[in-house]
């Protein structure tokens, strides 16, 4: 029986943790995501992107327990997969197309879980054995459908048209800390990551990520990332009485803050009359007290950071 008052996962998926409302949230902005990026990727442009590479940097066990509906709720490597199928099965094109996922997570036994109880549980057992498997859809076109599938090829290519088209996953488990699987992984990123790139990020501590990484990825061509800051723990230092030296110089390092979130600080000392409205990407919700961080990295190239 799988129980859910474990904050971790157990290697073999019989105690996962609860999903909070915004973890479900968070789960569904994935998938419609994903899945209009292999739309828009894949299926609108004249040949198409046809290699993706789907990296989910805290990818944990891969399954949780929904309290709301007495039942599991599938992790993100799940979703990732299935909204690229869905992705693929709407382009309706007969491309085929190669997928690489790789799922990072320091603690062995959430892998052990997402390879072992996760998958199958999903349908997805064959995956994990990190081989390359073909997920094939047959197409069925109308004479004006063939029509339109034959005007996205030259006159040469129309003799490779066919009436199915194949998707190539693989996926890689890969137990290490992301911080340092960054700095192994991304020495030959230009040669490893070929086509598009989608880094999932959302880890359970600011600290977990250094704007080093981020810059690292978002030098990698065809790159997009999608970024969960939560900035409780940040808000309680910046606004909060007490903070010692380490703690700040750990934010400084980490996030290379340069002194920002002293200025806040001591901006939030001053009176709210003093204070005149600016507009500036770095700056503090007035109701709320959100946060959102983009620190100086590649500015042609955003990243998208979630709020919470």
């Amino acid at each position: 029986m799988i129980t859910s008052s474990a904050k971790w996962w157990s290697a073999d998926g019989s105690s996962i943790p609860d999903i909070d409302p915004h973890t479900k949230a968070k789960h569904q902005i994935y998938e419609e995501y994903i899945e209009n990026l292999i739309l828009t990727l894949y299926g609108k442009s004249r040949h198409g992107e046809t290699t993706f590479t789907f990296v989910d940097g805290f990818c944990g066990g891969g399954v949780y327990y929904d309290t709301e509906n007495n039942q599991s709720w599938l992790g993100s490597p799940i979703r990732i997969i299935q909204a690229v199928r869905k992705g693929f099965q709407k382009a309706n094109r007969t491309l085929d197309i190669n997928v690489n996922y790789i799922f990072i997570d320091k603690n062995k036994h959430h892998l052990d879980c997402l390879k072992n109880h996760a998958f199958p549980c999903a349908g997805l057992g064959e995956l994990v054995d990190g081989k390359v498997h073909k997920f094939t859809i047959n197409l069925d076109f109308s004479l004006e459908e063939q029509d339109q599938q034959l005007s996205l090829f030259d006159d040469l290519d129309k003799k490779v048209l066919k009436h199915s088209q194949n998707l190539f996953e693989q996926c890689e488990f890969i137990n290490l800390e992301f911080e340092k699987y960054t700095q192994s992984a991304f020495s030959n990123s230009n040669n490893f990551y070929r086509g598009h790139s989608l880094f999932i990020l959302d880890p359970f501590s600011w600290e977990h990520i250094s704007m080093q990484s981020i810059r690292m990825i978002n030098d990698i061509k065809g790159s997009e990332i999608i970024y969960t800051y939560m900035i409780n723990e940040l808000k309680r230092w910046v606004f909060g009485k007490k903070s010692s030296l380490s703690t700040r110089k750990k934010y400084n390092t980490i996030l290379e803050a340069e002194g920002y979130y002293e200025s806040i600080r001591a901006r939030r000392s001053v009176p709210k009359s003093r204070i005149k409205p600016r507009n500036v990407s770095r700056e503090i919700g007035s109701d709320n007290w959100q946060m959102e961080l983009n620190p100086l990295i590649n500015p042609i190239k955003p990243v998208l950071t979630l709020k919470m």
